[in-house]
């Protein structure tokens, strides 16, 4: 790159802030320039004053977080995906065209699925939609893997009776058990 010869030095997240800091102490000590990670918002914000602090650059193709747009990063911070402030006035424009009446914005109980559940919910009611024509839920992800798998039995149950015609899942690969629960429990979504 610019004529120097590119490395690459293999690091790990863990998705854990402290093994995070640990990596980047580890790559700022062997000269590294750029570090492309984390995969979460959060261990990047974790992360990125000990970034700054080195003058390294952080780059990330995948943080949503909104706020990390206003982070003090002296120019060192980077992303490639949409923050979650421009995911949630896109999701909530879908949700829109098919006209529902009663809408349930679900989400994993995180800073990522309830930071995006909050835009979305703020979309639809600049839209006009009331807050008494959209419901809030949300469920705990599992983080370990021999955990049983996500219940969402009775957030099932709440958005039949609430009688919703529009169901937004906010997740990861545990939300297959949400959308069973959703299937199971019954729930004739329209739109």
């Amino acid at each position: 790159m610019l004529g120097d010869p590119v490395v690459w030095i293999d690091g790990d997240d863990g998705t854990n802030p402290v093994v995070a800091k640990a990596t980047v102490a580890s790559h700022v000590r062997q000269g590294v320039q750029v570090i492309i990670g984390a995969a979460a918002s959060g261990i990047s914000s974790a992360v990125l004053p000990d970034v700054v602090a080195a003058g390294r650059i952080l780059f990330s193709p995948s943080n949503t977080d909104a706020a990390l747009s206003q982070a003090d990063d002296k120019g060192l911070y980077f992303r490639t995906a949409p923050p979650d402030s421009l995911q949630g006035r896109a999701l909530a424009d879908v949700i829109l065209r098919d006209g529902p009446h009663k809408i349930v914005l679900v989400a994993r109980k995180d800073s990522y699925g309830e930071g995006l559940q909050g835009y979305v919910r703020e979309e639809l009611e600049r839209a006009g939609i009331g807050g008494d024509q959209v419901k809030l839920l949300t469920y705990v992800p599992q983080d370990d893997p021999e955990a049983p798998p996500v219940d969402f039995t009775a957030g099932a149950q709440e958005i039949k009776d609430f009688g919703a015609d529009a169901v937004l899942i906010i997740g990861f690969a545990e939300s297959i058990q949400v959308i069973k629960a959703i299937a199971d429990g019954g729930v004739q979504i329209r739109h």
